[in-house]
């Protein structure tokens, strides 16, 4: 169970679930973002994008393969 706090709304209790994708950024702003507005039942839902700084380079070569789309 999370807590969502909203300015002027208080507090509510509510489940929410952290999600993480791990997809090229292109992906994230053209497919993803539409997708989840769509979906979510909240009128703005946390959205977000972190970049990967650095990784491990065989896992991160792994990544890019699997999400180039070829």
């Amino acid at each position: 169970m999370g807590s969502d706090l909203a300015l002027g709304r208080g507090v509510r209790e509510d489940t929410e679930v952290l999600m993480l994708i791990k997809i090229p950024s292109l992906l994230f702003h053209n497919q993803l973002i539409h997708y989840f507005q769509e979906l979510h039942s909240y009128h703005l839902p946390e959205i977000i994008a972190q970049p990967i700084l650095t990784g491990e380079k065989n896992y991160l070569n792994w990544l890019n393969g699997e999400t180039s789309g070829e």
